[in-house]
């Protein structure tokens, strides 16, 4: 990471600063100026369409005016910043920050120093003092939420993400600071860690664990109190299992004899586990999981490919063999992908959950999704999913109505109920949408005193019809207002799981629908290890499929064709298929022709691919465009630069526009 002494020096966390050679830049104070900088800071690596800006920050006038906003705001930018022209490179269609090693951004360096945590080819046991203080310095770097003083839609994503990010780096920092007994520098991260999320309940057990290690649990009760205060006042609900079993703990020692300063953890080792030793079990028994505690003495490396969000405190889903074909030849062999599994289910437990699990097709989410509802099913748990492909489309999909009907009553059949659904059905009078909301909020909702988690699966068939998911949509966006502001108490029952393929890109009003609340779970490709699992399974591991890796990556659609066409063809050998695999008369050829047909008729697509495809280095693209392609399933993006996703799709796409050339 650079370490500029002098130049210009921008803090985006906690609140905007500006200096330059050590003199602070005052000029920069209206909000609209600081939101415009920030969204280019935040884009510094590609250049971006000045009328995409101007909408995104002037999204409430026409779009005349807001190109004229943006105009007047970049001139004064220029103007405040000393050097404006080195910094700001405006063209007629585009506007791009120039970041260079004379300006130090605190978002950079925490990006770069999370990027670092993230690439640790370690586990959390063997972590070196050098991996702490690399988690140190992003912990120190993350000062607050990214400006706090803007309110705009888009910097929305931004700023959860860098907390995101933060609370990872946190939960990963703190336990290691403690084990190496720098239990007052652990609590000030401890404390840090609560302050970003306050209903955040890891780092009140943090707290709790940190001052029983040094032995003054009078202070770890006290933390649990303000836990069990603050869950109470602004959610009104009490304290998680986990939580409390920490509570009961420490009333536990109350009683025991009190051993001398310093002692504590060893007193406590005496409790009864059958788990190894570590950590996190000399302090409390081995069934509390906390994250970052529970991981330290596990042998299993701790080098995700990225910093994931938190998982609760929750149990994790419980491990089960993927099923054999030879068990159940109808039955789908499922790799896990932690911690996407266990994160999905553990936040599906929270009242008023919504998940929103994504991919391009044939990633296998719904699989996923069927595995996380049969977990929750035993655990006091009313779970149904429902696919969109199940509607008859000329029939449910005519109108809202009918829609909504249909959906209320596949949720009773679903649940054995019986379905009621004249006795709450009023749509001249109450209108469609409020007559499905009282169903689920009076009958759905009530019949049982447990949970309701609905997953809505295949939600992107609904695409097509703009005249119903518009209002459905926002209907689904105002229960999980509901469950999260608990006007209705009982609307904390409902748990939602949306679940849908990104192939189709439609422009949404994200404030009027769920698609920017709530947990975002994306499948990635399966990892190499997770591939040689997958044909294990299929009773194809003889094969050296490392070749199949190299051609179609992790994509599992890919990789399950390749292996069932090899074992209904055993005279045909890997490298026979692999030799047809880009071309129209290969085991992918559907697949691919439906790619292509969705590329073909798009200009702007195909001059992106045919840049990406001409050279083996990720290339820095327009960023609509990039995201477009990778939610299509066809390039792969690093950060802000991209690549075809396999080689598969770069021979093939090779060879198409080649031909229109």
């Amino acid at each position: 990471m650079s370490k500029v002494s002098s130049g210009l020096k921008i803090k985006l966390l906690g609140e905007l600063t500006l200096s330059i050679d050590g003199t602070s830049i005052t000029g920069v104070t209206s909000e609209r100026l600081q939101s415009l900088l920030a969204f280019l800071l935040l884009h510094r690596n590609t250049s971006q369409s000045r009328q995409q800006v101007a909408v995104q920050l002037w999204p409430e006038v026409s779009d005349t005016e807001a190109k004229a906003n943006l105009r007047r705001r970049l001139h004064e930018l220029k103007q405040k910043l000393p050097g404006g022209d080195r910094w700001l490179r405006v063209e007629k269609t585009t506007v791009q920050w120039v970041q260079d090693d004379n300006c130090w951004l605190d978002v950079a360096e925490f990006d770069a120093a999370t990027e670092a945590v993230a690439s640790l080819q370690t586990s959390l046991q063997t972590m070196t003092a050098a991996d702490v203080k690399l988690l140190e310095q992003a912990a120190k770097l993350y000062q607050g939420d990214l400006l706090p003083s803007c309110y705009d839609d888009w910097i929305e994503p931004h700023r959860d993400q860098l907390r995101q990010q933060a609370i990872t780096v946190l939960d990963t920092l703190i336990p290691q600071l403690a084990e190496h007994n720098q239990v007052r520098t652990a609590l000030g991260y401890a404390q840090q860690l609560q302050r970003l999320d306050p209903l955040y309940e890891p780092a009140y057990c943090h707290l709790m664990r940190l001052h029983t290690q040094e032995g003054d649990r009078a202070s770890a009760l006290r933390v649990y109190h303000q836990c069990m205060t603050r869950l109470q006042d602004e959610l009104g609900v009490p304290p998680s299992p986990t939580t409390c079993q920490i509570y009961e703990e420490l009333l536990r020692l109350e009683d025991m004899p009190q051993p001398p300063s310093g002692d504590t953890m060893a007193v406590l080792s005496t409790s009864p586990s059958t788990s190894p030793p570590t950590t996190a079990s000399v302090a409390f028994p081995a069934d509390i999981t906390v994250p970052g505690w529970e991981r330290i003495g596990s042998d299993v490396p701790a080098a995700p490919s990225q910093v994931q969000p938190v998982e609760s405190v929750r149990p994790p889903v419980a491990a089960q063999p993927a099923a054999r074909a030879e068990d159940d030849d109808n039955r789908a062999i499922y790799i896990e992908r932690p911690p996407l599994e266990s994160l999905c289910h553990d936040t599906l437990l929270q009242p008023g959950a919504l998940v929103r699990v994504k991919s391009p097709a044939l990633m296998g989410k719904t699989l996923m999704m069927d595995r996380i509802l049969a977990q929750l099913a035993t655990e006091s748990l009313r779970t149904v999913r429902i696919s969109m492909e199940m509607a008859d489309r000329k029939t449910h999909f005519s109108d809202l109505n009918r829609f909504l009907r249909w959906l209320c009553i596949n949720i009773s059949r679903l649940l054995a109920i019986p379905n009621h659904i004249n006795d709450y059905w009023d749509e001249e009078g109450m209108g469609s949408k409020m007559s499905c909301s009282t169903y689920m909020e009076e009958y759905l909702l009530t019949v049982s005193d447990e949970p309701l988690v609905i997953c809505l699966d295949d939600i992107d068939v609904l695409f097509s019809y703009p005249d119903i998911y518009e209002d459905f949509f926002g209907l689904l966006r105002s229960w999980y207002e509901q469950a999260r502001t608990y006007t209705s108490p009982i609307w904390k029952q409902l748990r939602l799981a949306i679940v849908h393929a990104t192939d189709v890109y439609i422009p949404l009003n994200i404030n009027q629908s769920p698609f920017n609340v709530g947990v975002p779970i994306e499948l990635p490709d399966f990892t190499d290890d997770q591939a040689q699992s997958f044909a294990a399974q299929h009773q194809v591991d003889h094969l050296d499929i490392a070749a199949l890796i190299e051609m179609v990556g992790g994509h599992p659609y890919l990789l399950q064709q390749a292996f069932e066409h090899l074992k209904r063809h055993p005279e045909q050998d890997l490298a026979t298929l692999l030799k047809g695999a880009p071309t129209d008369s290969g085991i992918y050829a559907n697949h691919l022709r439906d790619c292509w047909l969705d590329i073909r008729d798009h200009l702007d697509l195909k001059t992106i691919l045919k840049t990406m495809i001409t050279t083996e280095q990720p290339v820095a693209v327009d960023a609509i465009m990039a995201h477009q392609l990778h939610s299509m399933g066809v390039i792969k993006l690093q950060g802000n630069l991209a690549q075809p996703r396999c080689q598969l799709y770069r021979e093939y796409f090779k060879t198409h526009l080649d031909q229109l050339v």
